[in-house]
């Protein structure tokens, strides 16, 4: 099922860099997972809340085929705080879950190759 998800938002990361849209999910209320293909050095997915009595915010980042890295954060849209962020090294791809969440968030990649992707999950 992760393989076939990644292959979707692979395929929709290539649409998004054909047509230069990014591609994003339904709104904070009702979306667990929102996506975001970089089409021009960045891209920013739509906003996910944290989900009452789960808490936390899932996320992954992957820099791409282009040969660049790519840089990411989580952002608390309610209060700009970064609750977390890093950097992936060209051909790189990376995932993880940040906890003790209670607002709604947003992935940001910047200084990244055409190709790279990321998506955050409330689920």
């Amino acid at each position: 099922m992760r393989q076939l998800f990644k292959t979707l938002v692979r395929c929709a990361g290539v649409a998004a860099l054909v047509t230069g849209v990014s591609v994003v999910a339904a709104s904070p209320a009702s979306a667990t997972t929102t996506t975001c293909a970089v089409s021009y050095y960045s891209c920013s997915t739509a906003i996910l809340n944290a989900v009452s009595g789960k808490n936390f915010i899932k996320w992954e980042v992957d820099s791409g085929a282009s040969g660049s890295g790519c840089s990411w954060q989580v952002i608390d849209v309610g209060n700009l705080h970064v609750v977390g962020s890093g950097r992936l090294g060209a051909f790189r791809h990376n995932n993880g879950q940040i906890n003790g969440l209670y607002g709604n968030y947003r992935l940001d990649l910047w200084n990244c190759g055409l190709s790279a992707f990321g998506w955050i999950n409330n689920q």
